[in-house]
């Protein structure tokens, strides 16, 4: 009953597998068992493998559930290991040690079919001694048929559903073979046949001849044999007019039938077919009849920029151009060509809108330019501008403020001022307030993302005072990154004041009243921190603090006494800005006296008996006491044997509201005491406010328990057993240790 259920002491584990004569493999699935008494399902253990050289390799961290199944790697030397179990709430403890041995991986592959059908799903089955994990190739070779995959790396889950290619065709002499992955180890199946594939199809198109781009395409289709249900065909547009280029046109299910599309822009006029194959096997085709597209003319032309123009870093770039018969749903690429070298693609798509603004980049150097824009659906429609020059500038960048020797006190507000040149407008400055000290540097960001306006105030933080302080700009977005130094200046220390009007000299306060506290500061934000403290101003002696709070400098604070400050004659409130705590101030010398107060334990009184498991009241009063004071309630004895000490028996509670009464159920664990009595703290000061029960009898209740059924007999094995018992004096909320125990040793719990 007063054990501690967190201690390691009373938990225990047993490894029930692996034994002395286990034998793991690797790259296969091993069972790790074991059981605990103490230790809930929600512990986690964490498991290790230790070699004879006490070499130690992490296994896995795993739920306390009695079973692990283990998936031992392919990279850990052969030889002798333990498994180690541990927590935070266990001792460590290690199996039996046990071998870890190279697995001899074998295959055997079913007998197949005499005879498939190209087409057709075989099932392809085969035995494995390695794990699922494992992985496999599949591949089959015919007499006068280079060997062909049908699966690569594939889990070994001793089963594969292979659809045969319609593409195929009669094949004989025809062997499976399987593989693992990374090993010679391979098994063949037995020789079969191939027939060709039954399955059909006709291709129609409506309608037939010349059509236009945009015009209405219907491509019909019958299909019979063996096709496999649900199969999907890809539709696309073939030509021989530019070299039997593909063109895709969509994914449909072969029993639709029927595809209806429109002729699009993008295919240039030729002469062309509908090709349909499988999605499984793109080289079972089937072609349309021919049909010719006519595109209408389509060309880009480019107005701007002219020849000859002149730009330089990060000037403005006018595009224009102009594009019959092209939609401005169509979408375009921009790049840009400097003489000599190959084009840079600016913008990969951009609307076909006749217009553009692009920035001169300062990655761009000196020297000769054209503008290209290109159809991003057909490459060959493309137009190139006029030549025009760039030259490029240099970025800079300036710290103009703060001056040099300059001086800033800490908490006031200061301007930084930069010039800047051929830095894009929009990028953005981080400013850092940096330090080049005699023995070490410093640096602090004072602000991140601020528009480049070439000015930016800004509070100087509250630092240690210095002359060498400086102010570094870096613009990241930059190319390339721009930074800048000013010049070295001096952070001085505020002159700031502080005075405190209130409490006055001579007042007399009490617990629970209200204290005024006034003060008046200068050079002071209101949002900044002043710390109030109370102090005891004690002749020849360090003053002492008896209570503090941290407030925002407005002035004004009223404080409520608490119970906890004891009476005394000097008191005097001690103001501290926390920002530069040697500005500071004192109020003059006042008294705080502690207000009369008084608690009085009725119940239990001297004819009052307690007895175990039963419930019981404490009530009292008090006087003085507010409702909101939390008490602590402790039950003690008087030591029967030695009449010494005293000894504390049980805590009824460590926050009871101060209500004038409580309910507390005595529980087993308390020993019986003839002279107990109850001792009742108020929280705010136990010290000083601490008050006794008087003295009453407390009597234990004989408490028993009684084992019912299993006694003796059998208990079979994967069967519903029913425990049952019999208790005393004894609570039901009261937890009940069930152990299974076998030769002297706890088996489960």
């Amino acid at each position: 009953a007063t054990a501690d259920p967190t201690s390691t002491d009373n938990n225990r584990l047993f490894v029930r597998q692996p034994t002395s004569s286990s034998v793991a493999y690797k790259e296969d699935m091993f069972e790790v068992k074991w059981v605990s008494v103490g230790l809930g399902s929600l512990v986690t253990l964490s498991l290790d493998l230790i070699d004879d050289d006490d070499n130690i390799v992490p296994v896995d961290v795993v739920p306390n559930t009695g079973s692990y199944t283990w998936s031992v790697s392919s990279t850990l030397n052969t030889g002798s290991y333990r498994l180690r179990f541990y927590s935070a709430s266990l001792t460590t403890q290690t199996s039996l040690a046990f071998d870890i041995k190279e697995k001899e991986p074998t295959l055997t592959l079913s007998s197949l079919p005499s005879s498939l059908i190209a087409g057709d799903t075989a099932e392809v089955r085969w035995e494995s001694n390695m794990a699922s994990t494992k992985l496999v190739s599949l591949s089959i070779a015919c007499i006068g048929m280079s060997s062909a995959s049908i699966a690569d790396n594939v889990p070994n889950s001793q089963q594969y559903e292979w659809k045969l290619k319609y593409s195929f065709g009669a094949q004989s002499g025809c062997v499976v073979t399987i593989k693992y992955q990374s090993s010679s180890v391979e098994a063949s199946s037995n020789a079969f046949s191939i027939s060709s594939s039954t399955a059909q199809q006709s291709l129609s198109l409506s309608p037939t001849g010349t059509l236009a781009s945009g015009s209405s395409l219907t491509v019909s289709w019958t299909h019979s044999g063996n096709w496999a249900e649900g199969e999907t065909l890809a539709l696309s547009y073939y030509s021989v007019s530019f070299g039997n280029k593909k063109w895709a046109l969509a994914n449909v299910l072969l029993t639709d039938g029927q595809y209806v599309t429109s002729v699009p822009l993008w295919l240039p006029s030729g002469v062309y077919t509908v090709e349909s194959h499988p999605v499984s096997d793109p080289s079972f085709t089937k072609q349309s009849a021919t049909f010719t597209i006519n595109r209408p003319d389509i060309q880009i032309a480019l107005s701007a920029p002219v020849l000859g123009a002149q730009y330089k870093t990060l000037d403005r770039v006018q595009l224009q151009w102009s594009s019959p018969n092209l939609p401005t749903t169509y979408l375009l690429a921009v790049s840009i060509v400097k003489l000599g070298d190959n084009p840079v693609v600016l913008l990969p798509e951009v609307p076909n809108n006749g217009s553009l603004v692009w920035f001169v980049s300062q990655s761009v150097s000196s020297g000769q330019y054209t503008f290209k824009l290109t159809w991003t659906l057909d490459d060959t429609i493309s137009a190139t501008s006029a030549w025009f020059d760039i030259q490029h500038m240099d970025s800079t960048l300036t710290l103009t403020a703060p001056a040099e020797d300059s001086t800033i006190v800490v908490g006031t507000t200061f301007s930084i001022t930069w010039t800047s040149s051929y830095i894009f407008p929009s990028s953005k400055v981080t400013i850092s307030l940096s330090y080049d000290g005699w023995f070490s540097d410093s640096e602090q960001i004072l602000a991140t993302n601020v528009a480049n306006t070439g000015s930016y105030s800004v509070d100087m933080p509250f630092i240690d005072t210095g002359d060498y302080y400086f102010i570094k700009l870096a613009i990241a977005e930059n190319t390339p990154p721009m930074t800048a130094s000013g010049k070295f200046f001096t952070v001085a220390k505020s002159t700031a004041t502080l005075d405190v009007s209130s409490p006055t000299g001579g007042l007399v306060a009490t617990t629970y009243s209200t204290l005024p506290i006034r003060w008046t500061s200068t050079k002071i934000a209101p949002d900044r921190l002043i710390m109030i403290e109370l102090y005891q101003d004690i002749t020849l002696l360090p003053d002492s603090k008896i209570a503090s709070v941290t407030y925002q400098n407005t002035g004004s604070l009223d404080w409520k006494i608490p119970l906890s400050v004891p009476s005394y004659s000097s008191y005097y409130i001690h103001l501290v800005w926390y920002d530069q705590q040697d500005v500071t101030a004192e109020s003059s010398r006042f008294t705080i006296n502690r207000i009369a107060t008084s608690l009085n334990i009725n119940t239990p009184n001297s004819g009052t008996t307690w007895s175990t498991q039963s419930v019981v009241t404490v009530s009292w009063t008090y006087t003085g006491f507010q409702a909101t004071e939390k008490l602590t309630i402790e039950l003690w004895g008087e030591d029967m044997i030695l009449f010494v000490i005293d000894k504390q028996l049980a805590t009824l509670s460590s926050d009871a509201a101060n209500s004038g009464q409580l309910s507390w159920t005595v529980p087993l664990s308390v020993n019986m005491n003839a002279k107990a009595y109850l001792v009742m703290k108020v929280n705010a000061a136990p010290d000083d406010y601490s008050y006794e029960s008087a003295r009453f009898n407390l009597v234990e209740k004989p408490a028993s328990l009684t084992l019912l059924f299993p006694l003796s007999g059998d208990v079979r094995k994967d069967s519903v057993t029913t425990i049952t018992w019999k208790t005393t004096a004894m609570a039901p909320t009261e937890n009940i240790i069930i152990e299974l125990w076998h030769n002297g040793w706890v088996f489960d719990d």
